[in-house]
């Protein structure tokens, strides 16, 4: 029920803004007079108790602040405020706010576009029924080396010899990359002969 209340006074705030502002100081001026009243109930004479009053309520305006600060309705005004002077700068500006829309879209576009890639090879499942089934083979180095962890890539004939004779694979597919691994030997230099 609290809540409901202040998310109501919020619309209030909002939509009613100078009924409530007149409310608030209202308010805040009943508060002050009570407290003159009980300095001069005191026998303080009677602008020494407003100058009292005033400091122990620590100013009006201070005071209102503090008050719509609690409402937390500023940043909207903030963002109200801000929206009309960009507003207001941007239609003095055509040629400004043309370039700035501009920019604006190719920076959305752009970002629409790396996203749609990103999430189409990055993070979506592979398109297939059983992308968890999916497996390479691949040839390694036997021999007098220890094996590696870089593969040697598979030759055709090995390929075919393994889809006829394999009864474990639904179906196999041959892919071939261009990438190559060059060792050599350093050639060894060869002095110039003299002219």
């Amino acid at each position: 029920m609290r809540s409901l209340n202040k998310f109501g006074l919020r619309l209030r705030s909002l939509f009613f803004r100078r009924n409530v502002e007149r409310e608030l100081e209202a308010e805040l001026r009943f508060h002050l007079d009570q407290l003159v009243e009980e300095n001069v109930a005191a026998g303080i004479a009677a602008d020494e108790a407003r100058r009292l009053a005033l400091l122990k309520i620590g100013g009006i305006t201070q005071f209102q602040e503090e008050c719509r600060d609690m409402r937390r309705v500023n940043y909207i005004d903030d963002l109200l405020r801000d929206l009309r002077y960009a507003a207001r700068n941007l239609h003095r500006n055509p040629g400004f706010a043309t370039l700035a829309v501009l920019i604006m879209a190719l920076g959305i576009g752009t970002n629409t576009a790396v996203f749609s890639v990103v999430n189409a090879v990055l993070l979506k499942a592979l398109s297939y029924r059983d992308p968890d089934r999916i497996v390479t083979l691949s040839n390694f180095s036997t021999g007098r080396e220890a094996p590696t962890a870089l593969s040697k890539q598979v030759s055709i004939p090995d390929f075919q010899d393994w889809h006829d004779q394999s009864s474990s694979f639904e179906a196999m597919a041959y892919y071939s990359s261009r990438e190559r691994q060059w060792f050599g030997a350093p050639q060894p230099s060869t002095p110039e002969s003299p002219a």
